[in-house]
């Protein structure tokens, strides 16, 4: 896909949360019930509200229409994951000079049939995320300070902030202000869109940010949510 497919979708009004996060905590992730055939477990896809009608028998359901308490890792919210929910479908993982980046979207690999790559670089193999296995996440563990790496699961792209292929992370100086000492914010914006011949307003645009300070790091994240009106547009 070239980069003038990117505005495809100016007519529409994006719509973005952000929300600021270190990597123990979870990112919005939203819910679209027609992103893949059988998100609802039980019940229908609405398709103009995105959302499970559940059957009305007085159980208790989550937003895919899975019964709350049936089985372990059956989650409330739409943006965790894994036996205790608390893995989040979007994790940006940062230790110093680059960015490790774990998707898993509704349904599980099994049922997303899109793709997930670097803004702009769609087709470039480096810059596409990659289905992940046990081993792509224990060979990190120790590195990331992946708590759960024997529960996650999902895609997977790994990047310095300097990339030949992908592009170097766009990064921002900022000054000390008051008890904040001055850091550097690497920040990289990905898609992933839900059908690999095109894009729609189910796709996502994330940008993900590391915030780097002289011996450590921490993770910012802001999970954009709704239609991709430009490629630019993060507000």
């Amino acid at each position: 896909m070239n980069s003038d497919s990117l505005f495809l979708f100016t007519s529409f009004v994006a719509i973005f949360s952000c929300l600021a996060l270190s990597h123990a905590q979870n990112a919005t992730f939203g819910f679209a019930c027609s992103r893949a055939d059988g998100l609802c477990v039980t019940g229908t896809c609405d398709i103009s509200t995105q959302a499970c009608v559940c059957p009305t028998d007085g159980k208790t359901y989550n937003y895919a229409c899975a019964e709350v308490g049936s089985a372990q890792g059956v989650c409330e919210e739409t943006n965790v994951y894994g036996p205790n929910c608390n893995i989040p479908r979007v994790g940006v993982y940062c230790v110093a000079g680059k960015m490790f980046l774990n998707v898993l979207t509704h349904g599980g690999n099994t049922k997303f049939s899109g793709a997930m790559y670097i803004k702009e670089k769609q087709g470039t193999t480096q810059c596409e995320f990659q289905a992940a296995t046990a081993q792509t996440f224990s060979d990190r563990e120790d590195e990331y300070e992946l708590t759960d790496a024997g529960d996650m699961d999902g895609y997977f792209l790994e990047l310095e902030n300097v990339d030949a292929n992908c592009g170097d992370a766009v990064a921002r100086n900022v000054p000390a202000v008051d008890k904040e000492p001055a850091h550097t914010m690497y920040s990289r914006q990905f898609y992933i869109q839900y059908n690999k011949n095109y894009q729609s307003s189910l796709d996502q645009f994330v940008t993900a940010e590391c915030k780097e300070f002289t011996g450590a790091t921490s993770t910012v994240v802001y999970v954009g949510i709704g239609e991709v009106s430009s490629a630019d547009d993060t507000s």
